[in-house]
C-alpha cells in the first residue's frame, strides 16, 4: 500500500513546448549565436542547472560581453510561463492523489529557484519539494521517504534515476514506476531493473494501488 508519492517534475508532470528553441529564439535578440546559445545552454545544465543567473553568468563569461541582467531575467520568466505545460493526465491525477489524502513529494533536479518556479507555473498541488543538484541521486531521498512515511511510490520517466533505488538495495517500500513520456529525452533510456511500465499518470496500474491505499 502507498503513503506517499514521491514524483519527479520534468518530462514527467510537465514539459517545455517549444522546447529549448523557444528560448534560444528569445535569446538571439540579444545579439548570441546559435552556436554560441547552444553552448551557453548545457553548460548552464551541467554547471549548477539551467537557470536565469545561470545562462547570463555563462553567457558573459563565454561571449565577454555584459548583458541587460533585468531585462533577459524578465524575458526568460516569460519564457518559462508560456513553455511549462502539464500533460493532460496531470492534473487530474494529482487530484486523486489529493483526495486519497496520499503526500505528494515533488523530487526534481536543478536549479532551486529555477525549479521550484516551473512548479509553481504548472499549479499542481503538492506537500513538498525536494531539488537535487545532480543525476542519478534521488535514491537517498526516497529511501528518506519510504522511512517516513512507511511505503512510497517513485515516479520518473528517467530510467536510471528509478535503477539507482534498486542499486542502493531499497527494496519492496518503494515501487517504481516508469512514465514512458514519448517526448522525453529518456524514452529509449534501457532500464537495468524491472519497473512498472504506466504512459499516464493516471494509468490503472499506478491507481490501483492508490485506490487500495485510500481505503485503508
Amino acid at each position: 500500500m502507498i503513503k506517499c508519492i514521491a514524483i519527479d517534475f520534468d518530462n514527467t508532470i510537465a514539459y517545455p513546448k517549444g522546447g529549448r528553441m523557444r528560448l534560444f529564439h528569445i535569446l538571439r535578440t540579444y545579439g548570441f549565436s546559435l552556436k554560441n546559445l547552444r553552448v551557453i545552454y548545457e553548460r548552464s545544465k551541467n554547471e549548477g542547472g539551467l537557470s536565469a543567473d545561470n545562462l547570463i553568468r555563462i553567457a558573459e563569461e563565454h561571449t565577454n560581453t555584459a548583458l541587460a541582467v533585468s531585462q533577459i531575467k524578465k524575458d526568460i520568466d516569460n519564457w518559462l510561463q508560456n513553455s511549462v505545460t502539464c500533460y493532460p493526465d496531470t492534473l487530474a491525477a494529482f487530484t486523486t492523489w489529493k483526495q486519497a489524502n496520499i503526500p505528494i513529494i515533488i523530487v526534481t533536479v536543478g536549479s532551486p529557484e529555477f525549479q521550484k518556479r516551473k512548479i509553481e507555473i504548472s499549479g499542481v498541488p503538492y506537500d513538498d519539494i525536494v531539488v537535487l543538484s545532480g543525476i542519478n541521486k534521488k535514491s537517498e531521498t526516497i529511501l528518506s521517504l519510504a522511512k517516513r512515511y512507511g511505503s512510497c511510490a517513485f515516479i520518473d520517466d528517467k530510467a536510471s534515476e528509478l535503477d539507482a533505488v534498486r542499486e542502493n538495495g531499497i527494496g519492496d517500500e518503494v515501487i517504481t514506476f516508469r512514465i514512458r513520456r514519448r517526448n522525453s529525452p529518456y524514452f529509449r533510456q534501457k532500464p537495468a531493473y524491472k519497473h512498472t511500465a504506466i504512459s499516464r499518470l493516471d494509468h490503472p496500474l499506478l491507481l490501483a494501488h492508490i485506490s487500495s491505499s485510500a481505503h485503508r
